[in-house]
């Protein structure tokens, strides 16, 4: 009787964390001085995890380490709350976490007490440090990431493209921070996606086209930032949950969509405070009758 064969090696455990990691995120994750090459040189030379390519969680727990080191100060910390530098509150890798609230639109304002927590790029499972929510999959073995809840807690700089990667992600709570750049088109790729919001930050450009193929989305928060440029038409047959859309405190202008009026589900429809002109679409104003539009705050002094 012939002996029984090995089962093959999967190919990602033959190569170096480096090499993982380069093929998944690309060439830059190498570029000394970049969020990515930070993450790296943790992960690989100080995270006392010492993660392989066999565990299941070292892009995930790469990828938050690079969101930490993407939204610090330049030569700092800077976090509120729960950052690297964070001195410990009761034993090693303790903070005491404050969540302003937890970002939905009914408990905006609710101040939550202080409670312990891990700090970001301590020992403890990425799965404990503030504001990570993971699928309770096991004790021993951390989940997939549900939730990134960091609110008010003095974030700078960009939001990661390659968070998309992490397809189990299913609410981006970052409201009242100093965020800037663009919202990545990369960001239309998350499957599983139900809420974002990123209110109240310093976020700039177009928003992309890509967010529209988000098929989960229910609620999409992104008032009082610097956006810009039209609203783009929602092609028939997306966002078919969307119940909350939130564009308002910007500078989008032209005309809105007619399109909007093809999200049966939207609840409420908040446009004000930008540089919107002409009518507002009889599509839109019959989901008042037809769907469940109860409210729809715009301009009236630029829109009709």
């Amino acid at each position: 009787t012939p002996e029984p064969t090995m089962a093959p090696t999967p190919i990602s455990w033959t190569l170096s964390v480096q090499e993982y990691l380069t093929e998944l995120i690309g060439p830059h994750v190498n570029n000394p001085g970049t969020p990515y090459n930070d993450a790296l040189v943790w992960i690989e030379d100080v995270d006392p995890m010492n993660l392989t390519t066999r565990e299941h969680n070292l892009l995930q727990r790469y990828l938050l380490a690079t969101v930490y080191f993407s939204t610090v100060q330049e030569g700092g910390d800077g976090w509120l709350h729960c950052g690297a530098s964070d001195p410990p509150s009761s034993g090693e890798g303790t903070c005491e976490a404050v969540i302003e609230d937890d970002g939905t639109k009914d408990n905006v304002g609710e101040r939550v007490d202080p409670f312990p927590s891990m700090r970001w790029l301590s020992h403890a499972s990425e799965c404990e440090w503030m504001g990570i929510i993971c699928d309770g999959t096991g004790d021993l073995v951390p989940g997939p990431m549900l939730d990134i809840v960091l609110v008010e807690n003095n974030l700078q700089g960009t939001l990661i493209p390659e968070l998309y990667q992490l397809s189990t992600i299913q609410g981006m709570l970052l409201l009242r921070n100093s965020l800037n750049g663009t919202i990545p088109s990369e960001y239309g790729q998350m499957p599983s996606i139900i809420q974002i919001n990123i209110a109240s930050n310093q976020l700039s450009g177009n928003l992309p086209p890509d967010i529209y193929d988000m098929a989960l989305l229910q609620n999409f928060i992104v008032a009082n930032n610097s956006l810009s440029g039209i609203i783009p038409a929602p092609p028939t047959g997306s966002w078919p949950e969307m119940g909350y859309l939130d564009l308002a405190m910007n500078g989008f202008s032209g005309e809105i969509p007619g399109e909007l009026g093809n999200l049966e589900s939207l609840g409420s429809l908040l446009l004000d405070q930008n540089n919107l002109v002409g009518p507002m679409p009889k599509e839109v104003c019959d989901l008042r009758s037809d769907g469940n539009l109860r409210t729809l705050k715009v301009d009236c002094a630029e829109v009709s």
